[in-house]
């Protein structure tokens, strides 16, 4: 319970923090179809499974796959919290975000 009291409190003190200096929260989406940071692999999202997979995976082709194409978790915010900022003015996003890579 700990470990989440502190994390909560760190969230709100973040939010009171840009919302005094007037910034807007958003969500960027946590499934993207493009690499933001051209870091490396990515985690693809598929409902495909077993054959249809290496089938899709082989000719890069999604078309059967739930979102018609390939799907990524997202590796950043901040292509999204870019387009935001354009419409809104300043802005942040503090939202989850994955990359593929070996940490260990």
């Amino acid at each position: 319970g700990a470990v989440a009291r502190v994390r909560s409190a760190l969230a709100q003190a973040t939010h009171a923090f840009f919302g005094d200096l007037g910034f807007r929260y958003v969500h960027s989406p946590v499934i993207t179809a493009s690499d933001c940071e051209g870091a490396g692999e990515m985690f693809r999202v598929t409902t495909l499974g077993g054959e249809e997979l290496v089938k899709a995976a082989t000719d890069d082709d999604f078309a059967e796959d739930f979102f018609s194409k390939s799907a990524y978790l997202t590796v950043s915010g901040q292509l999204a919290a870019e387009a935001y900022a354009c419409a809104l003015g300043d802005v942040y996003t503090f939202g989850p975000t994955f990359r593929a890579e070996n940490s260990q």
